[in-house]
């Protein structure tokens, strides 16, 4: 199922860009609580696309405070890329029902999924998660579900 795998795909980004977000919060003085209370209900952090607006924003913060190089997501070739391939197609998959989806889109998405995570930790030296994905999709092919490692 292609389009499950894309909608997973991009809420794995979504979840990602979520937990980012309230630990940069958390490091730069919120108390969890405010951070979480902030992305939930504040209004700037409504959507995944405002989510991630501000994720660049804070993570441009935590950058400057600790002498850490800055690159921007939004904007870049990686955001386009994951605008058109996962979060568009995710969003057509829930919204209008779109359901012809082949491996190749869906292979295509979970590796942009990774790529932005990989991309959203490496800006975070000390935040970053000890555990890092793989970017490779060279394990994943057309199967009935299998998998190599």
């Amino acid at each position: 199922e292609y389009r499950l795998a894309i909608g997973h795909a991009e809420t794995a980004v979504e979840v990602h860009v979520r937990d980012l977000l309230a630990r940069i919060m958390s490091h730069c003085g919120m108390t969890s609580a405010q951070a979480d209370n902030s992305v939930e209900n504040g209004r700037d952090y409504w959507g995944v696309k405002n989510k991630v607006r501000r994720l660049d924003e804070w993570t441009n913060r935590y950058c400057t405070d600790n002498g850490h190089p800055y690159t921007p997501f939004v904007g870049s070739t990686l955001y386009q890329r994951w605008e058109t391939d996962l979060y568009g197609r995710r969003n057509a998959a829930v919204h209008t029902g779109a359901s012809s989806f082949s491996y190749d889109e869906a292979s295509r998405g979970i590796g942009i999924a990774k790529e932005c995570i990989i991309f959203f930790e490496s800006r975070l030296p000390g935040l970053n998660n000890p555990i890092q994905l793989n970017s490779s999709m060279d394990g994943f092919r057309n199967s009935a579900g299998e998998v190599m490692f």
